[in-house]
């Protein structure tokens, strides 16, 4: 019986892997290329983890899910805060297999957490929005006994800057390399149909060290001895993936994913400045924020200094320690140094922009009649935005929403989306950004490269094409290429398609159509199963 094997690779992208593969660097990715089909895999718009996984395990565009960034505007609070993921309402890829009794074994994908209840299979969340309780991050019994077996840690506990860089390395090879056993544990024990496991630290160690690696990088540093520190980590995972691959049986169908790709980023640019410059947004409360940005810079540099111990034994400061987190959310990360007012557009993360609705945004000043007029105004206002120093165009492509999204959460998606000259060179993080009120400025010490739309898609297996390049496939392909594969129909409200040229023309999967059906359509076909085991019953008592 066919099994599907999916490998993520948090970021990966094919502008560093086939290079390197191709040099003889990465052995086991150029296996695959030269037996199997690949090709860039289209993101999410904009490329970010959340909610491209999600896009990914449902076959759904942002519009059907209503999150677009890991964290979005809480109007109540004021503050930027982590989205809902409602996996329940979405029906994701593991409920339609395991309602078609497939088990399926999912660990550490970014964003996924499922449920235990009704769950068929084994999983282990998230490990940054999974849940606190070890009974509900982990399932069942035996993976929490795994994990306490391995020492099992969910993230590096740090970054390059508060461990230094050597360290910040050795964590994360220490910390992927449980991963890496607990899934291969999990893997070996079998009793699934879908394996899905993910690396999450292919995109930090990425935006960390990029600027070692890059020569034409503004903050390059030559001949440093991090220079070859992703190349050096990409080796690691193509020896990982070796590994499973020895495992592999004779129907199992490899995929090899990326949720984005990774490019340099020379600048950060703040487009809530842009707009504060041209009219369009105004600011205020500036000096107070800007002495809690000072403070608690202050206190991040005195906690990394020497004086870090003796300053953990101060009462107060330890206090101030506790609660920095919840204070940063409040404070440095908040929205309410805006005057909403008198806002007409604002950037809160990302390459996205909305219009100031009335009836949409909390503080809403522009009406329905006005929605047209004001975006058109945007759009141009970003055509004419240039570096002062080069006097290049900042901003490369422009898309309006309605030609990005669809579905039920389209009215409170980004009116404007955008990407920048090069797609990366210009980063923006909106109202996450650290520094709130400066155009254009440095990017941030551990942000060297960030996020391109090219993620990777390779697959390998029986019936699948060798040496085979494909073109224009897109993040919400994989859950119905993964459902064909299986035979089993697709819901129709998935925005994907199954990738039908990765097939060799002679294989099942090839000569068997697709099949459609509507999202209710299983819980329609049990309904009827119960109706006929209730008719069945009812006969055999004698009462029909």
């Amino acid at each position: 019986m066919v099994r599907v094997i999916v490998i993520g690779l948090d970021g990966a992208t094919w502008d560093l892997i086939k290079p390197w593969a191709d040099k003889g660097e990465l052995p086991t990715f150029k296996k695959l290329m030269e037996n199997g089909s690949w090709g860039h895999l289209e993101s999410t718009i904009p490329p970010v983890t959340c909610p491209a996984w999600v896009s990914m395990l449902t076959g759904k565009n942002p519009g059907k899910l209503g999150i677009y960034y890991f964290r979005q505007p809480d109007w109540d609070s004021l503050t930027m805060r982590f989205v809902n993921i409602k996996w329940d309402e979405y029906n994701p890829l593991w409920k339609i297999l395991n309602s078609e009794g497939y088990a399926t074994t999912i660990v550490n994908v970014p964003t996924v957490t499922p449920d235990p209840t009704g769950y068929l299979g084994a999983y282990v969340q998230c490990p940054i929005m999974g849940s606190e309780n070890v009974d509900q991050f982990a399932y069942p019994e035996y993976v929490r006994h795994l994990l306490k077996e391995l020492d099992y840690e969910r993230l590096v506990n740090g970054n390059p800057h508060t461990l230094g860089w050597d360290e910040y390395l050795n964590e994360v090879y220490t910390l992927v390399n449980k991963k890496i056993k607990l899934a291969s544990k999990l893997f070996k024990k079998g009793g699934w149909e879908l394996f899905f496991f993910t690396i999450f630290y292919t995109d930090q160690v990425m935006h960390f060290f990029w600027h070692y690696m890059d020569k034409n990088h503004p903050r390059h540093i030559p001949d440093d001895k991090y220079k070859d520190a992703i190349l050096n980590f990409f080796k690691f995972i193509d020896t990982s993936i070796e590994e499973f691959l020895y495992g592999l049986r004779e129907d199992d169908i490899l995929f090899l994913v990326s949720d984005h790709g990774h490019g340099p980023m020379h600048w950060e640019i703040n487009y809530n400045v842009y707009f504060n410059n041209k009219g369009y947004l105004k600011f205020k409360n500036k000096y107070r924020r800007l002495f809690k940005l000072n403070f608690y810079k202050a206190l991040a540099k005195l906690y990394r200094s020497p004086m870090g111990k003796l300053v953990d034994k101060i009462g107060i400061l330890n206090k101030l320690k506790e609660t920095k987190r919840r204070e940063i959310d409040t404070s440095i990360h908040a929205i309410d140094f805006i005057d909403w007012d008198n806002t007409l557009a604002y950037n809160p993360a990302a390459g996205t922009i909305f219009i100031n609705l009335k009836g949409r945004e909390k503080y809403g000043v522009v009406s329905i009649d006005e929605y047209h007029t004001v975006r058109s105004e945007i759009i141009n206002l970003l055509k004419e935005l240039k570096d002062p120093r080069t006097n290049v165009n900042i901003v490369s492509t422009i898309w309006v929403k309605e030609d990005v999204y669809s579905g039920k959460y389209f009215d409170i998606m980004p009116d404007i989306l955008i990407e920048p000259v090069g797609e990366t060179f210009y980063g923006s993080y909106g109202l996450d950004s650290a520094k709130p009120f400066k155009l254009l400025s440095d990017p941030t010490p551990l942000t060297y490269s960030t996020h391109t739309r090219r993620g990777i898609f390779l697959a390998y297996g029986p019936g699948i094409k060798k040496g085979h390049k494909i073109e224009n496939a897109k993040i919400y392909d994989i859950a119905p290429t993964i459902l064909h594969i299986f035979g089993l129909p697709i819901p129709n409200d998935m925005d994907g398609r199954v990738l039908m040229e990765i097939f060799e023309e002679d294989s099942e999967f090839a000569k068997r159509r697709p099949k459609y059906v509507d999202p209710g359509y299983r819980e329609k076909k049990q309904e009827d199963e119960n109706l006929k085991k209730a008719i069945r019953n009812l006969k055999l008592k004698g009462k029909l």
